[in-house]
């Protein structure tokens, strides 16, 4: 009987890390590793999160990447980071110019 017992609440238990897993995924703005109540999954949480912003990191070299073959400077890096916040600033200002337009 106590088996099952333990055999539930480790479910439960594996069910709220994975849910915890997936929380921080949609807004990683926490050290995921430090949650109370998540000690015993420290490491797991740990490296969860180091291969999350790992990947996160890749996709962003990759994109950079290749907006600087779009810009025609292959490898320069810093100026499409450059051109992509003016992007992002340029369209920010759009959208609160459309909301003045209406």
């Amino acid at each position: 009987m106590a088996q099952s017992t333990i055999s539930i609440e480790e479910t439960k238990k594996r069910e709220d890390v994975e849910r915890l897993k997936a929380g921080w995924k949609n807004d990683p703005c926490f050290d995921l590793y430090n949650i109370e109540g998540f000690e015993e999954f420290w490491d797991e949480l740990r490296e969860y999160q180091e291969h999350c912003e790992a990947a996160w990191k890749q996709e962003w070299l990759e994109q950079l990447k290749i907006k600087a073959e779009e810009l025609g400077c292959t490898g320069n890096l810093k100026l499409a980071i450059y051109v992509t916040r003016l992007e992002s600033r340029l369209e920010k200002m759009e959208e609160r110019l459309a909301k003045f337009e209406r």
